[in-house]
């Protein structure tokens, strides 16, 4: 029996949601076309393509060796792996679409591929023994090339299947260590050891009240696609780093060992690519973890060196830098939440910061991350309307209602591509705060002292929908047709929850009488 092979009803669950992509895409104008709904294709083409490959590599090199095994010889299975032309071609393209995928905020990963990749490609850094999941040691370091691409998708891995109580390892952490062991001190880890890069991006931020500066322009999308529908739309490379441009920053001898693999195994593919996907991933988790205050955070300084470096290396395609904007925009507003921040230099840095990404987002049709921008950008204008003067409170209140009026034309440019969870999310949040934003202002007019004390809360993040009965994210559920209160990733997963001693079948009963006896 193949050992990676699924049970009868888990088919291929990402094909409907390509099919849908692919029809979106064939029916969008060429000037109409949308870096967004580009990303989603290659990411979902993507996994498809990372999943045959990767098949085929697992098949080749064997299961994970079990800890339990006195005949196994873990070094022998790695130095297969990293032999495999199938493991590296398959890695690189799982992290391309990984990386696109978590820009937008939106991946799933087949259960297929999920159980070639705990059972055997990521060892040894992700592994089944024994029926239980296991993680290696992160302090050993990493000794064959392939390891570090291993080590990055298993870090997308846990972050996208293995709830939060489940985690042994820290994502970000993970994809801190890869950026070290290949750039060292490109992560601002340790200031003595920061590389000239880094050096560079501080200077540059302490010119700038530590806020990032953007580049004037990007390509419209970055090199790759696996020769993918998406990746021949895309067209073009990432520019290299231009003239006056941030250096190249130095490679480790393992670095220059994965340059060799890659120029050998994956042609097209560069330690560039592993670069940018490893900055935008830990950028996506750090970011994340700084605005909710996770104590495995980085600093906030480290995280905005690590921006400016990514913003000023000419790798980012327009999208992800958008996408970075966002980033930063969240991050810093979200630890210094205060009337007096946005009137200082720095906050009407912040504030200029965003408005420019808003406007590079416009031209560059990103209209999905132009809509969270303006959201970053929401709390900070309010924050500025308080305590304001006539013209200055009234200028920050119509730049207001401008941008809520935008958000939602911009959102409903990208509902030809957009999940319908999705899209169902980001209309009632821009609902709630063009609401509050009513309330406030009828607030200010009663009674301006109170409008000047009132909290102003940041608008809510967008959750990746998720399996009502095994939780897993993915982009591909089907809502029960009877009362539309839970989604599934599988037929299994909708008949197992339905049987469940504490599973749907009470609630959807009881929801559909109520619902029936309401319209009587």
């Amino acid at each position: 029996m193949d050992p990676f092979s699924i049970p009868d009803g888990r088919g291929d669950p990402l094909e409907i949601t390509l099919q849908r992509l692919r029809r979106a895409n064939a029916a969008a104008a060429p000037d109409e076309r949308q870096p967004e709904m580009d990303a989603l294709l290659l990411s979902m083409e993507g996994l498809q393509a990372a999943e045959e490959q990767l098949v085929k590599a697992a098949k080749r090199v064997g299961p994970a060796p079990q800890p339990s095994d006195p005949d196994a010889r873990p070094d022998l299975w790695t130095e297969r792996a990293d032999a495999s032309v199938d493991m590296y071609q398959g890695l690189t393209a799982l992290l391309e679409a990984a990386c696109a995928g978590m820009c937008l905020g939106m991946y799933s990963l087949s259960p297929r591929l999920q159980r070639v990749l705990d059972r055997s490609v990521l060892f040894p850094f992700f592994f089944v023994a024994n029926g239980r999941l296991m993680g290696g040691n992160m302090r050993n370091g990493m000794t064959h090339p392939v390891q570090v691409l291993q080590r990055m998708v298993a870090a997308f891995y846990i972050n996208a299947s293995v709830p939060d109580g489940r985690r042994r390892m820290d994502p970000a952490a993970m994809l801190e260590g890869c950026l070290e062991e290949v750039w060292p001190g490109s992560t601002a880890r340790s200031q003595p050891d920061e590389s000239a890069e880094v050096r560079a991006a501080r200077r540059l931020l302490g010119c700038q009240h530590w806020v990032p500066s953007l580049p004037e322009d990007a390509p419209h999308a970055t090199s790759g696609g696996g020769g993918t529908a998406a990746g021949a739309a895309a067209g073009g490379a990432a520019a290299s780093s231009s003239e006056g441009g941030q250096a190249e920053p130095g490679v480790s001898e393992l670095g220059e060992e994965l340059e060799a693999g890659l120029q050998l195994h994956c042609p097209g593919r560069s330690l560039r690519d592993v670069r940018r996907w490893a900055m935008l991933m830990w950028l996506d988790l750090a970011g994340t973890a700084c605005l909710v205050n996770d104590p495995r955070a980085p600093s906030l300084d480290r995280l905005l060196l690590v921006s400016q470096q990514a913003l000023s290396s000419g790798l980012l395609s327009r999208f992800e830098v958008v996408r970075v904007a966002h980033i930063v925009g969240k991050a810093v507003p979200g630890q210094q939440m205060q009337a007096g921040f946005v009137r200082s230099p720095r906050g009407a840095a912040l504030v200029g910061f965003l408005e420019g990404g808003i406007a590079k987002a416009q031209a560059w049709r990103v209209h999905k991350e132009c809509a969270a921008l303006a959201r970053a950008l929401y709390p900070l204008l309010l924050l500025r309307a308080q305590g304001a003067g006539g013209a200055e409170r009234d200028a920050a209140l119509a730049r207001l209602d401008q941008l809520m009026e935008s958000c939602s034309a911009w959102v409903k440019r990208c509902k030809p591509w957009l999940p319908a969870a999705t899209m169902q999310q980001l209309v009632a949040i821009d609902r709630g705060l063009q609401q509050q934003l009513v309330d406030l202002k009828s607030q200010m007019l009663r009674s301006p002292e109170e409008f000047d004390a009132l909290h102003v809360a940041e608008a809510p993040d967008v959750e990746v929908p998720k399996c009502s009965h095994c939780g897993v994210a993915a982009m591909h559920l089907r809502a029960c047709s009877a009362c539309k209160l839970t989604s599934y990733c599988s037929k299994s997963c909708q008949v197992a929850h339905w049987r469940a001693p504490d599973g749907h079948k009470a609630e959807c009963r009881a929801h559909v009488a109520a619902q029936q006896g309401g319209a009587q």
